[in-house]
């Protein structure tokens, strides 16, 4: 078994897909996007990475790096995998004490994890090393095949009926404005969505790079929600390239001054007729427990609830007190 800190190249992507895959095996990932997520990555996020090895085989990895959306230079998002056949060997033991170790030479301020509930495995390791479970998220899943839509269909005409057009990207083309009011509607709404970390607004380059040059974006299937020519809420459906059948659904998000309109109905109701009618069997979602309003409209759609991610959160160190002046 070797432990080894080192940097991806492009030969690395098919064994790391491979181990991650193992893993994570109802979220599977490409080479290809697993390389593309990695080169679109800010140059202010740094990342650290580490693999674990039997022989020539990935037994294991592990990365800290820094997050766009919650960006902090002292906060790192902390992965690591063993594979299935090695686990029990102490191999995750041996990495966490590399990762833990380069962590503290970094001061960092906290690592962030995410674990399914029922790996009890996974809640164990966390609870060893003293980390603190901070936050749940629900996955959930519907198959489009059975979209019935009736009940929120008058919720979703309420927004017709107040004069709210739902409208895909693709047929906004002509709008001269159109990414930079994309943009702009979705840092707002992303800013306002349940979260125990500050929210970092993003830039327009790096919300450009991440969407429309993302291998998964849609563009007919990126819907904006348009009071007059005004943007005022969105949702989009990603492809998955590890699941053909599955399209993911993003965020829904309507601005504050919109809300309790029965635009997020329209909203999610126009995305999922989209991805049936595209044949796509099932969409996957998630949802912070506490976002009750559109845990509701999924609910009522039939989205079935999977195991939760549960989110740990390793404090190293205190961190200082912002000035306010």
């Amino acid at each position: 078994m070797k432990i080894e800190a080192f940097e991806l190249t492009k030969d690395d992507y098919a064994p790391l897909a491979d181990l991650m895959n193992a893993v994570y095996t109802d979220n599977l990932s490409t080479p290809d996007e697993m390389e593309y997520f990695e080169n679109s990555r800010e140059a202010k996020c740094k990342s650290y990475k580490w693999r674990l090895k039997v022989g020539d085989e990935w037994a294991g990895f592990g990365e800290i790096r820094n997050v766009s959306d919650f960006y902090h230079p002292d906060k790192y998002w902390l992965n690591m995998v063993v594979h299935p056949d090695h686990r029990n060997r102490g191999y995750g033991q041996a990495l966490w004490v590399a990762i833990e170790a380069k962590a503290r030479e970094l001061d960092a301020i906290k690592l962030r994890t995410a674990v399914k509930e029922d790996w009890e495995y996974a809640l164990r390791f966390c609870d060893k090393q003293g980390m603190v479970e901070m936050f749940r998220g629900w996955e959930s899943a519907l198959d489009l095949q059975n979209l019935d839509p009736t009940p929120i269909l008058a919720q979703a005409e309420k927004a017709r009926q107040s004069g709210i057009a739902i409208k895909s990207l693709a047929e906004l083309r002509s709008d001269p404005d159109r990414d930079r009011k994309t943009y702009e509607v979705s840092v707002e709404t992303e800013m306002d969505a349940p979260s125990i970390e500050p929210i970092t607004k993003i830039s327009f380059e790096t919300f450009v790079e991440h969407t429309f040059k993302n291998p998964n974006f849609i563009e007919e299937a990126f819907f904006i929600a348009l009071d007059g020519d005004r943007y005022v809420g969105t949702t989009a459906m990603w492809l998955t390239q590890g699941h053909p059948e599955r399209v993911y659904t993003g965020l829904t998000g309507v601005l504050r001054d919109y809300r309790r309109r029965g635009i997020a109905s329209a909203l999610k109701l126009r995305g999922l007729e989209w991805a049936k009618n595209a044949g796509y069997k099932e969409t996957v979602t998630w949802n912070a427990t506490i976002n009750r309003p559109m845990l509701s409209i999924n609910e009522a759609l039939g989205f079935e609830k999977r195991p939760a991610w549960v989110e740990y959160h390793y404090i190293m160190r205190e961190e200082a007190c912002r000035s306010s002046a």
